[in-house]
């Protein structure tokens, strides 16, 4: 399962991608993006679903949104797609034709994949980072793929379990993982 989170000007996605038959590719995957728009806007963009669809949506978002959306090139009926600007304009596009358009409150995030449980850490403080970690922490991903990290404001990382290589402006690639649960056994 896909796992992208944003939140305050960073974006950070699992790179782990299943073929037709269920298994891993041994490539990390492309899933996020960042480009300058035509009134040099920064924007980010997240990509989930069909490896194929995913690589039309990341070629139409990148051409400045020229010609037809994806899905109806390729009969897709749900690869989710995001895009947010640097002034936190988010559209996300599903299953319409049309992009859903909305802001997203500062401290907030958005997420597509697991996305309840992403957007529900973001929401309770973690950042975009921390919280795809733990949802690999969980089981929910395949530690021996690296995660990828963008920012609005510049930058680029790959992590991998113990390291980074590069860092985006704001993200603290190496914060701490978050402490461990507590049982309701350890509560007596």
């Amino acid at each position: 399962m896909t796992l992208i989170a944003y939140k305050d000007g960073v974006i950070c996605a699992d790179t782990q991608c299943a073929n037709g038959l269920g298994f891993s590719n041994p490539d990390p995957a492309i899933k996020i993006g960042r480009f300058e728009s035509s009134g040099a806007i920064p924007r980010l963009f997240g990509v989930a679903g069909n490896a194929s669809v995913g690589r039309l949506w990341i070629n139409y978002l990148l051409s400045g949104e020229v010609g037809e959306r994806p899905w109806r090139e390729t009969g897709a009926d749900f690869d989710p797609v995001f895009c947010v600007d640097a002034d936190e304009r988010l559209r996300y596009w599903a299953s319409t034709a049309e992009p859903e358009e909305m802001g997203i409150s500062r401290g907030r995030g958005f997420a597509i994949g697991f996305s309840a449980y992403l957007e529900g850490m973001m929401h309770a403080g973690m950042d975009a980072i921390s919280a795809v970690r733990a949802m690999i922490d969980d089981g929910y991903g395949a530690a021996s793929y690296p995660l990828t990290v963008l920012g609005m404001k510049g930058g680029a990382a790959v992590i991998f379990r113990d390291f980074a290589i590069g860092n985006p402006a704001g993200a603290d690639l190496m914060a701490p993982p978050p402490p461990p649960r507590r049982q309701i056994s350890d509560c007596r």
